[in-house]
């Protein structure tokens, strides 16, 4: 994760991230945190991206997926 923007994530595209900057989720580890409040539950972090964000299913299902692949890797 490192201090990588939000456009960098998969599936997440820079209107969608400017989008996500706007409410206050400026870098890819503040979404990273997110995910993890909401324990990793691909409905609920799906549904959280397209509310907050405007994200399609298919996009917040590549972001769900690559932050669960991130999560075995590196918790």
């Amino acid at each position: 994760m490192d201090d990588k923007d939000v456009e960098v994530m998969p599936g997440i595209n820079s209107m969608l991230g400017c989008r996500l900057r706007q409410q206050g989720f400026c870098k890819a580890y503040a979404v990273l945190g997110k995910f993890l409040i909401l324990n990793r539950d691909p409905t609920i972090f799906t549904d959280w991206l397209t509310e907050t964000c405007g994200t399609n299913i298919k996009q917040a299902r590549t972001c769900h997926r690559s932050f669960m692949e991130w999560c075995e890797i590196h918790l």
